[in-house]
């Protein structure tokens, strides 16, 4: 017997009588029929946050509301790179990923990375300079924001590819 969906082998599982099962257990765990909730938790998942809910609020007002808005929107103007909006939510994401990226690092080789280096001209700064500057690949996306490959540079205190490519050029051991 083919199934429906064809893809699995199963002949049991995708039977009428496995499928009206699967509806009804559904609907009695609050998970409704067919796929709107899955929609509407996806749809909730991509939408920014705090897009429009901080805009034109007060510091007092922000710190009213509660939740994480006003410790992100402080951090944030202390490091001078507040932004409103989506653009805050994808750095955010950004170092998240950065954060898992170490930390399976760590468990894998037991070695700490070294921080970013923001400043100066160390070997570490230096070889992502010329890394990076190297890399093809635009520094925005197709609705205008920065790709991760822009994020990294500034993270590591180039403002472009090709203030990169300097710094490499000019500190690089020849």
């Amino acid at each position: 017997m083919k199934t429906p969906i064809k893809h699995c082998a199963a002949s049991v599982m995708h039977t009428k009588v496995w499928n009206d099962m699967r509806a009804r257990q559904a609907a009695v765990a609050g998970r409704g029929s067919g796929n709107k909730v899955g929609l509407k938790h996806a749809e909730a998942k991509r939408t920014a946050p705090f897009k429009n809910k901080i805009e034109g609020m007060s510091h007092a007002e922000l710190k009213e509301a509660g939740g994480k808005a006003y410790e992100i929107h402080m951090r944030d103007h202390n490091k001078g790179t507040f932004v409103d909006g989506p653009l805050n939510i994808k750095e955010e994401a950004y170092e998240k990923q950065n954060r898992k990226m170490r930390a399976k690092h760590k468990r894998d080789t037991g070695k700490t990375l070294g921080e970013r280096q923001t400043k100066g001209t160390g070997k570490r700064r230096v070889s992502f300079a010329c890394r990076f500057a190297g890399m093809k690949g635009s520094m925005k996306d197709k609705k205008g924001e920065p790709t991760r490959y822009a994020m990294a540079l500034k993270k590591w205190g180039f403002g472009s590819r090709e203030a990169a490519r300097n710094f490499c050029n000019k500190n690089k051991e020849k």
